[in-house]
């Protein structure tokens, strides 16, 4: 089980010993990301594999480096079904205890300021979930997908071809009535 909050202090000693972490959270554990989730079905119970390894980062702040494995079920935006979307996300981060030590970090890393209470791991994994997944997730040409996009468009061009307002159409028609009228 992933510790609700981890302090700068118990980082430094877990980078220390180069300490591994291997765990399951579960996806009911992530309100946040289970909003984006297909919302046909249960996500409770649902795993994901979580490897983290704290490591002493460059500048002397803890880093985690970590990678997350499993299938999130979202909705494909074609269809609107389930779509099993594949999650083998690595991400390396850098743990500073305060906003003045976040503006000491070089540029190309990414970092986390742990405040009073430190760092929540869960959210750490949630928030780098929430920014791997696509805008839109489509399935791939040839799957499930396509056969409903078909109906889909066949319906919507029906419905197109119904709704059509053409207020010019009866133009023609007076136009001729007015070249057939005596002066």
């Amino acid at each position: 089980m992933l510790a609700d909050h981890i302090g700068v202090p118990h980082l430094r000693d877990l980078a220390s010993r180069s300490e591994q972490l291997r765990d399951t959270i579960d996806l009911g554990d992530m309100s946040r990301l289970t909003e984006v989730l297909y919302s046909g079905s249960d996500h409770t119970g649902k795993e994901l594999a979580v490897e983290l390894e704290f490591l002493g980062g460059v500048q002397g702040y803890p880093e985690i480096s970590g990678n997350i494995k499993g299938t999130l079920q979202i909705a494909c935006q074609r269809c609107l079904g389930s779509l099993d979307w594949p999650v083998d996300l690595n991400f390396q981060m850098i743990v500073v205890g305060s906003e003045e030590d976040f503006e000491e970090i070089a540029e190309p890393f990414d970092a986390v300021v742990a405040g009073d209470q430190g760092v929540q791991l869960t959210g750490i994994i949630e928030d780098e979930l929430l920014s791997s997944l696509p805008l839109a997730p489509m399935h791939e040409k040839g799957d499930a997908c396509h056969v409903a996009a078909d109906v889909i468009q066949e319906q919507d061009e029906e419905s197109a071809e119904e709704k059509t307002n053409r207020p010019f159409a009866s133009l023609a028609d007076m136009l001729k009535d007015d070249d057939r009228a005596p002066d």
